[in-house]
């Protein structure tokens, strides 16, 4: 606020009137304009995702999901597994092919976001079943290509990976009917074992149930965020006491 306050005016006046929901949106909107960081990026899809699935209570999204030595910036989990790459205007495009590859091997669809002026660079480096969308100069995602499923490359391997021991645990339940009665030293390769074995389309339906649960909206849904916050409010990673205080102000 001390910095922003230096350069606009705005802060000053949000803070007289105590309207800290103009504080946070203009701030966003400055962001938006002069410094399309990762956050702007993922706020904008995690936007457009929430109103193509506002009638589908059972998706799931996810933020920063390991997959192998890749992290996807967002996962929707949608009756399918997309898997969203962000490359913004302060990335580079180093990484790209390892991550894309590394995405096929647990999810069906992969989405790389962008800048416009990027896709004649990453064009070449993507599959054509690989969707393409950008954020254009006026602040909104537009889709330069659609995704296609590609199954070809799922692994379970990769896919047992990714997910934690109460989940693996879950899922070898499901698939098999029992979980291994072994020690704790040995409980992750027997799961393994079995895991590996699953066929890959019923290996992935059964990563993207545990998944989904663990993709969740903090508090209720009465309370609207604005725009600037409710990526972070309702997707990340904040403690219970510091949603209720941003609610507060923002009441």
């Amino acid at each position: 606020m001390n910095e922003l306050s230096k350069s606009f005016g705005f802060v000053q006046e949000a803070s007289c009137n105590g309207d800290y929901r103009m504080l946070f949106d203009e701030a966003y909107r400055i962001l938006l304009k002069h410094y399309r960081c990762e956050y702007i990026y993922k706020s904008e899809l995690y936007g457009k995702i929430k109103k193509e699935s506002r009638k589908k209570m059972k998706d799931g999204i996810l933020t920063e999901v390991k997959s192998g030595n890749c992290v996807a910036d967002l996962l929707w989990l949608n009756g399918t597994s997309i898997a969203y790459e962000i490359k913004t205007e302060i990335d580079t495009n180093r990484r790209l092919t390892n991550q894309i590859n590394s995405y096929h091997q647990l999810f069906k669809q992969t989405v790389v976001v962008s800048y416009e002026r990027n896709i004649d660079t990453i064009l070449p480096e993507l599959p054509e079943h690989v969707g393409v969308m950008f954020l254009n100069k006026r602040g909104t995602l537009k889709v330069y290509r659609e995704a296609e499923e590609f199954i070809e490359q799922l692994n379970p391997e990769s896919m047992f990976l990714t997910l934690r021991r109460y989940e693996y645990e879950a899922a070898i339940r499901e698939a098999y009917g029992f979980v291994p009665q072994v020690t704790d030293a040995y409980i992750f390769d027997e799961c393994f074992k079995l895991f590996k074995s699953l066929n890959p389309l019923e290996a992935h339906d059964l990563m993207v149930k545990q998944l989904k649960l663990r993709s969740h909206i903090n508090l209720e849904n009465t309370f609207i965020w604005p725009k600037s916050l409710s990526f972070l409010l309702e997707r990340g990673s904040l403690k219970r006491t510091e949603i209720l205080q941003f609610r507060n102000i923002l009441r």
